[in-house]
């Protein structure tokens, strides 16, 4: 070979012995900069490995951020790599390493506590209120306020300076927290709480998986739940700018097993049976007379053609659940009425018959009531007028009775005048007495005036004595004067429980004025109420009352029953040395008695010289004792009644009564349902369907 290529070829080789036996650099020049190291770059280095202490660590480049753990004193060296070469441990450089915190981030506030993320090293943090410092360990603070405020926000560091604290946080609007609800409860299917100053709704939230909302301080799932049901009610206010939401209560109700209500509205159009079905209803059963015939599932049904032609045949309806009581069974609607078209066939019906009004009636002479009646009535939307009642007997009216009866758009117009010698008499402008019978659509227009010489009787614009009985769209009108009764523009008395029944979307208007002993109570709707099982929901009375002893705008005595969306006016007063008179109710004791979403707007007189005389701008006593919450949501004009709410004050219950100026009730204030109230600036509340 060559020698000159020899030689070329041993110089090369030589060249590349020598270049692969060069030792990397060691990295020099090493600083921190906060938490971060640097240090010069080595020519060829393809990563580091940096030593803390008698940790290591390897880089790509030429810094490296020191771990949050390492704080004060330090001693660092790095060695660079380049493949399998590695340089020596540079100079060991002792540094001390510092923590600048971060500024607290993502304050937030739920009800009456405000967080905010932890901050890494903080060994706490300091909140700036108006001014104020205030310490907290935790990344979390419980506020107590009455307004809005400013706060800001840092994180501490250490007194020896190596933790460096923060700067404070851009201010953050902290508002006022609602109250979270309390006192939740359920009665009949309907969820209900102590309202919430300032709240505007409430959300429910039920078994963790159904969420409701409801504008007042209860909510009806009636029917839905049986047994135990998780339920958890938070406040919520529209008020951003001031308010935030309270915490949720949760409770754990336990909902009884309730009884479906009846169908309504039966109504047979050429041989088809139809009706309203009920919430939560399986299925219904058809009776013809009282006989089972037939079980669906919709709410129509095709009348078999032998009972739609048999004079007297009736069908009556039953709501079927499987989760509750099944109902009992509907009124009875008549497959053929007798039509009346004259004032003597009006005279002659008989108890049992089922008769329409085929056109309006003037009667010529007084009026001999139809002592009871059992059938079914249908006015057809006509008018009797001239009706005189003078006759002296126990039960007065134009029906003296009624009992298994349906009576129904009928407007009566006349007037009752009597002395009576009967014992404990029931007289009403419709019936005397109503006993397990559907009125519906009666208006009556009558002036009475009764005088009672042999005990205390009941008397009421549409009927003195109630029993077991639904009433539906009836309205009085007139003035009223009664001696030795209980008294009262709709119904004198309602008593003896053992279904569930309704009165609804009913009025009574005009005048009362009742004199006699302290049994002698009186009440713009109804005199007394000792009913477990009876409603009034939807209803008014606007009417001066004055009564002796017991005396409330809507009812005189409240002993037992529930009274929810219905409202009062006029003026109230008392006239004896013992009396308890409300702007709602005279007397309320306080078993199994619930009044919801009711209203008083009335005028009551205060000037009395006996110290037995209790008045109240909602309720004149309520007994004291520990029961469950027999008010909720309820309101009472202060403009028009300057006192307190109950005439008890000291020993008496009132939660659930709030007094309201008159511009206050009329603007709404988001009080009750929007569905079934009206607010308009300037004008009383009034009912929907008014």
């Amino acid at each position: 070979m060559n020698k000159k290529i020899i030689t070329f070829l041993i110089l090369i080789f030589s060249f590349i012995l020598l270049s692969g036996c060069t030792a990397i650099s060691s990295p020099e020049n090493i600083e921190l900069d906060g938490r971060t190291l640097t240090w010069d770059e080595v020519k060829g280095a393809s990563a580091y490995i940096i030593k803390v202490n008698d940790d290591e660590y390897e880089v790509s480049v030429n810094e490296f951020c020191l771990p949050s753990e390492y704080l004060g004193s330090i001693k660092v060296s790095v060695k660079a790599i380049n493949k399998n070469k590695t340089s020596a441990f540079s100079l060991e450089y002792n540094f001390v390493a510092k923590l600048n915190l971060e500024t607290p981030k993502n304050i937030t506030q739920s009800a009456n506590k405000i967080t905010w993320d932890q901050v890494d090293g903080a060994t706490g943090y300091v909140l700036k209120i108006n001014g104020a410092e205030y310490l907290t360990l935790e990344n979390e603070y419980e506020i107590q306020t009455s307004e809005p405020f400013q706060v800001q926000i840092l994180a501490t560091g250490s007194s020896d300076g190596i933790i460096i604290s923060s700067s404070y946080s851009s201010p953050y609007l902290v508002k006022i927290p609602l109250e979270e609800p309390q006192n939740i409860q359920v009665s009949d299917g309907v969820i209900s709480w102590d309202s919430v100053t300032n709240a505007s709704k409430y959300q429910i939230i039920i078994n963790d998986n159904i969420t409701k909302e409801t504008n007042i301080s209860s909510l009806s799932v009636k029917y839905e739940f049986v047994g135990a049901v998780k339920v958890k009610v938070q406040a919520i206010s529209l008020d951003t700018t001031n308010f935030t939401d309270s915490d949720f209560t949760e409770v754990t109700l336990n909902f009884a097993k309730l009884t479906l209500p009846a169908p309504k509205n039966l109504n047979i159009t050429e041989g088809v049976l139809s009706f309203e079905g009920v919430d939560q209803a399986t299925g219904y059963e058809i009776y013809a007379n009282n006989v089972l015939l037939d079980t669906i599932t919709t709410t129509s049904y095709n009348i078999p053609s032998e009972i739609l032609n048999q004079d007297g045949s009736y069908l009556q309806v039953k709501a079927l659940s499987s989760l509750h009581n099944s109902s009992v069974l509907s009124s009875k609607v008549v497959c053929k009425l007798t039509l009346i078209s004259t004032e003597e066939e009006l005279r002659n019906i008989s108890p049992f018959g089922s008769y329409k009004l085929n056109n309006d009636i003037i009667l010529s002479a007084d009026f001999q009531p139809i002592e009871v009646f059992s059938g079914v009535f249908d006015g057809d939307n006509h008018k009797i007028s001239g009706l005189n009642i003078i006759i002296d007997l126990k039960e007065v009216g134009f029906f003296g009775t009624i009992e298994n009866g349906i009576v129904k758009n009928l407007t009566l117009e006349g007037e009752i005048n009597l002395t009576t010698t009967n014992a404990n008499p029931n007289v009403g402008g419709l019936s005397g007495k109503i006993i397990q019978s559907e009125i519906s659509n009666v208006t009556v227009k009558a002036d009475i005036n009764v005088i009672s010489t042999n005990g205390v009787g009941t008397l009421g614009g549409i009927t003195g004595n109630l029993e077991r009985s639904n009433l539906t769209n009836c309205h009085y009108e007139g003035n009223i004067s009664a001696e030795n009764f209980i008294a009262s523009g709709f119904v004198g008395k309602a008593s003896n429980p053992e279904v569930e029944t309704l009165i609804s979307q009913s009025s009574a208007s005009g005048s009362l004025t009742v004199t006699g002993g302290e049994q002698s109570f009186a009440g713009g709707f109804i005199g007394m109420l000792t009913d477990n099982s009876l409603t009034i929901s939807e209803s008014f009375a606007k009417v001066d009352c004055i009564g002796t002893s017991y005396v409330g705008g809507f009812v005189g005595y409240l002993g037992s029953g529930k009274i929810n969306n219905s409202y009062s006016e006029g003026l109230i007063k008392a006239t004896g040395t013992f009396a308890q008179i409300g702007g709602f109710i005279g007397r309320l004791e306080g078993y199994n008695s619930k009044v919801t979403n009711c209203l008083a707007m009335t005028t009551l007189s205060t000037d009395y010289s006996s110290n037995l005389v209790l008045v109240g701008g909602f309720t004149g006593r309520t007994t004291g004792g520990t029961y469950n919450s027999i008010y909720a949501n309820n309101y009472y004009d202060s403009t028009l009644a300057p006192i307190d709410r109950i005439g008890n004050a000291n020993t008496g219950i009132g939660d659930g009564i709030l007094a309201k100026s008159t511009n206050d009730l009329q603007s709404g204030l988001n009080l009750f349902p929007e569905n079934i109230w009206v607010f308009e600036t300037g004008v009383n509340p009034k009912l929907s369907w008014e």
